[in-house]
């Protein structure tokens, strides 16, 4: 892929969502790789949302697309934990200690562990967010917090262009997801 493709689709997409784009230029010492992570970032709830994507060019012209991370950091008055991960044979067979949010097709694909099962299973409540794990097996999210700062990041790894609509999915809910703990 050509650099002034992925450049315009993100100053697009970063027109569309009223972001800031920044696209960093990390040279490769010693290898031939050149690394440009894109960010767009921009404010909800006092704090930035930060997309970043990387792309990397490995000859003068083409780029190969990497995975897609949503970032947001906050002050929260109480230490927090969510991980989500799909269910392994072992998880299965010996059944650890994890939340059911009441959504079968859900629960038997997916693991989730938290501090706190009340809030879990209000962010897991909404459909919105289960069709979109449910429909997507490389989307990852982990919740956690270390004296008061707590880190959501929702990572895609599959490697392409997101479409703007692919934007607004995942923008949509880790808004639902920040809302569901700031209140």
């Amino acid at each position: 892929m050509l650099k002034k493709e992925w450049t315009s689709h993100l100053e697009f997409i970063s027109k569309e969502i009223s972001g800031k784009l920044k696209i960093i230029h990390r040279p490769s010492f010693g290898a031939s790789v050149e690394y440009f992570p894109a960010q767009l970032s921009f404010g909800y709830k006092g704090n930035d949302i930060i997309i970043e994507q990387l792309f990397t060019q490995r000859d003068y012209e083409n780029f190969e697309v990497g995975s897609i991370y949503l970032t947001y950091e906050f002050e929260n008055r109480f230490d927090f934990y969510l991980y989500l991960y799909e269910r392994a044979f072992l998880d299965k067979l010996f059944n650890r200690k994890r939340i059911k949010t009441g959504f079968a097709t859900f629960d038997n694909m997916f693991s989730l562990k938290s501090n706190d099962e009340k809030l879990a299973r209000k962010i897991f409540s909404n459909m919105d967010l289960l069709n979109q794990f449910l429909s997507n097996r490389s989307l990852i999210i982990n919740i956690s917090s270390k004296n008061r700062l707590t880190i959501i990041k929702m990572k895609d790894l599959e490697a392409k262009l997101y479409s703007k609509t692919e934007y607004l999915g995942l923008l949509k809910n880790i808004k639902f997801i920040i809302d569901s703990i700031i209140e």
